[in-house]
């Protein structure tokens, strides 16, 4: 699912994208689910401990959509939130998808993803990128990584959202997002136009990069995150081999073992 906070915007804005016809167009073109979240809070009040979150959308694949593959739903997703950043601001929609009468099937380019099958996690796709921050593990928690990708207040990433008009989130483990996904730590960028979507890509790739140096200089002694240029996933481990149980008293010969001294006898009239 992809969040996008509206409690701070514009008043008319705000109204606007609340509306249950609004959220009913989104949900129309794209194929997604929209719902309204949380409650208003005026500029400056910080909600009580445990309260209601400030209001916000939550866009997450529709009843048709969730049967398609992951890069299908994430196409869709990050398309239905760039068209709600637009009306967020106030501008006009991206662009229409082509006209699918009687359907709501989201439109999906059919071109090839940059070694999406090499992963079990999402990379690129249509309207979106997934950049892995590729910090090992081992990374100290008091380092608090998310939180030097955020920036203070979220300064960082809210940055990178308002100059190239697009959604920019930090997901997967160790992201605090609620709830956490199974992916590697990585910044999930969403846009309906391509090129603002590369140039919050370039933004993006900075960042990391920063990121990734300053691990470099705090943490000698750990193991180095990729070089630039470098933002794919890590594989996932090799599956552990189940531990074969042998029977008490059970005596595994191989074809090559050498039959011990006082055991022919056992042995005879065994099948071959």
């Amino acid at each position: 699912f992809t969040d996008i906070s509206i409690n701070a915007s514009e008043p008319h804005h705000r109204a606007h994208l609340s509306k249950r016809s609004t959220l009913d167009s989104i949900e129309q073109r794209w194929g997604v689910s929209v719902v309204a979240k949380g409650r208003y809070y005026p500029p400056g009040v910080v909600p009580p401990t445990g309260s209601d979150p400030p209001i916000f959308l939550r866009i997450a694949p529709g009843t048709e959509l969730v049967k398609k593959d992951v890069a299908s739903r994430l196409s869709a997703c990050a398309a239905a939130a760039a068209d709600l950043e637009a009306l967020l601001r106030g501008k006009p929609l991206p662009g229409a998808p082509p006209t699918l009468p009687h359907s709501s099937q989201p439109h999906v380019s059919t071109a090839p993803l940059p070694a999406q099958d090499a992963s079990p996690y999402p990379i690129s796709g249509p309207g979106f990128h997934c950049l892995y921050l590729g910090i090992p593990a081992s990374c100290p928690a008091s380092w608090d990584l998310a939180g030097r990708v955020r920036g203070p207040n979220n300064a960082y990433l809210g940055h990178i959202a308002s100059a190239c008009a697009c959604v920019a989130a930090l997901r997967g483990a160790g992201s605090a997002t609620v709830p956490e996904t199974r992916e590697p730590l990585h910044v999930f960028l969403a846009a309906g136009d391509g090129a603002a979507l590369e140039k919050a890509r370039g933004l993006t790739t900075s960042l990391i990069d920063t990121v990734r140096a300053d691990f470099v200089t705090a943490f000698p002694g750990l193991p180095r995150p990729p070089g630039s240029g470098s933002y794919l996933p890590p594989l996932p481990p090799p599956p552990v081999p189940m531990p074969v149980s042998v029977p008490t008293g059970v005596v595994v010969l191989s074809a090559d073992s050498a039959v011990l001294p006082g055991m022919e006898s056992y042995l005879e009239g065994a099948p071959p």
